[in-house]
């Protein structure tokens, strides 16, 4: 499906893939970088769901959004050498409401595309890599309390709010990090990164059709389960 807009004079391709995945194409054959995203819809909020076919509800420590981001790439780190060799630039942020994964190239954006799927789709991280972690995580939330903007935004969100997670940092606190588990990871890895709760954005210099036929055999590749809607607190 073209996507067109008149006050814009833009237009993008969209197709929702069998297994639920959103793919928005943008070519752009003047630009010389090309730019992709593959976003969850699973933030820092989301600490209360019903997990797949559960029916009550499960409360998670804050920062397991933020947590799993570095256990991707931790757990993943030939993949993240196999971007520089392609020349690309990858990197990954979490906000309140989302979980963002991307990366920005030259050149091999086929090969760069399959790799950020890949590396999204394909968790590897243990207990030994979840333990090693929480040390860095820390080390990252102490170093934003250095930093007074970071501190002024969180202190006005806490004398906004009283009860939304809002208030907390999206790293979390350091009990909150400590307290994570696998079994946290875990049920919020299978409830969140499905591909019906994910799209894929790519705006660039490529080819729509080679790269569109691309994703599908990269995700025809994969089996995934049947998706259920996240009910969320």
């Amino acid at each position: 499906m073209i996507i067109k807009n008149s006050k814009w004079k833009e237009e993008y391709y969209y197709e929702k893939l069998p297994n639920g995945l959103e793919v928005y194409l943008m070519e752009k054959k003047e630009y010389v970088k090309t730019y992709a995203a593959v976003a969850v819809n699973f933030g820092s909020l989301d600490t209360s769901f019903i997990p797949p076919k559960k029916h009550e509800f499960v409360d998670v420590p804050l920062g397991v959004s933020h947590f799993l981001v570095h256990l991707m790439f931790e757990s993943n780190e030939n993949q993240s050498i196999a971007f520089g060799k392609l020349g690309a630039e990858c990197n990954a942020f979490t906000s309140f409401d989302r979980t963002v994964y991307t990366f920005s190239t030259i050149s091999n954006v086929t090969e760069c595309t399959n790799l950020l799927l890949d590396l999204v789709q394909n968790p590897k991280y243990d207990i030994k890599s979840i333990e090693h972690e929480k040390n860095s995580i820390i080390q990252e939330l102490l170093m934003y309390d250095n930093i007074p903007n970071n501190v002024l935004y969180n202190e006005c969100l806490k004398s906004m709010y009283k009860s939304c997670n809002v208030r907390y940092d999206i790293c979390g606190t350091k009990e909150s990090i400590e307290a994570i588990t696998k079994k946290d990871l875990d049920l919020c890895y299978d409830a969140f990164y499905h591909p019906s709760n994910t799209c894929i954005v790519i705006v660039g210099n490529f080819d729509k059709n080679e790269l569109l036929n691309s994703i599908k055999k990269n995700q025809d590749s994969k089996s995934f389960r049947e998706f259920e809607v996240i009910k969320r607190r």
